[in-house]
C-alpha cells in the first residue's frame, strides 16, 4: 500500500511530485492513495489511469477540480480497480458536493464511459463528503456501476 501526504497539511503543489507519484505507481502492487492535494481534471484522470492494474486507488481528502466533466479517452481499458477512495473529497471545504452534486457527477460519468473500470469496480469509500449513500448510489446506478458497494457514507 502507498500513501502519499498522508498526515500532512493539505497542499496544493502535487505538480512538484507529479513524475515521482507516476514512478511509484509503476512499483505499487495493490493501493495507491493520494492525501489532502488539490488535484486538477487532467491530472486526476492520469493518476487513475497510471493506477488501473492497482486494486484500490484513492484520493483522500482532496480538493479535485471536478467543475467539468472528465474524460478518460479510455485511457481505463484493462482497468482492475476494485477499490475507489474519495473519502473526504466532497466536503464543504473540499468541492462541496452537497451543494454542487453536478462536480461529483462529472468524475462519475467520466468513469461510467470506462466499461473495464465499471465492470471491476466493487467498492466505493464516500466518508466525510456530507452526502448521503442513497444519493449516491441513486448516481451509481443511474450511470450502470450495478452492484457497487457504496461504504462510508452518512444514512
Amino acid at each position: 500500500r502507498f500513501d502519499f501526504n498522508y498526515s500532512s497539511l493539505y497542499c496544493d503543489i502535487l505538480e512538484d511530485y507529479i513524475d515521482a507519484l507516476l514512478r511509484a505507481s509503476l512499483r505499487v502492487t495493490s493501493i495507491f492513495y493520494l492525501h489532502n492535494l488539490r488535484v486538477s481534471s487532467f491530472r486526476i484522470s492520469h493518476l487513475i489511469s497510471a493506477c488501473k492494474e492497482k486494486k484500490g486507488v484513492g484520493f483522500i481528502d482532496c480538493k479535485l477540480d471536478l467543475s467539468e466533466p472528465i474524460n478518460f479517452y479510455g485511457s481505463l481499458k484493462g482497468s482492475k480497480v476494485k477499490i475507489f477512495v474519495l473519502d473526504g473529497c466532497g466536503h464543504s471545504s473540499k468541492g462541496d458536493w452537497a451543494n454542487n452534486p453536478d462536480h461529483f457527477e462529472n468524475l462519475i460519468s467520466g468513469l461510467a464511459s470506462e466499461q473495464d473500470f465499471k465492470r471491476n469496480l466493487g467498492d466505493f469509500w464516500m466518508a466525510g463528503n456530507n452526502m448521503k449513500k442513497a444519493e449516491v448510489e441513486e448516481l451509481l446506478d443511474r450511470y450502470g456501476f450495478n452492484g457497487v458497494r457504496v461504504l462510508g457514507c452518512k444514512e
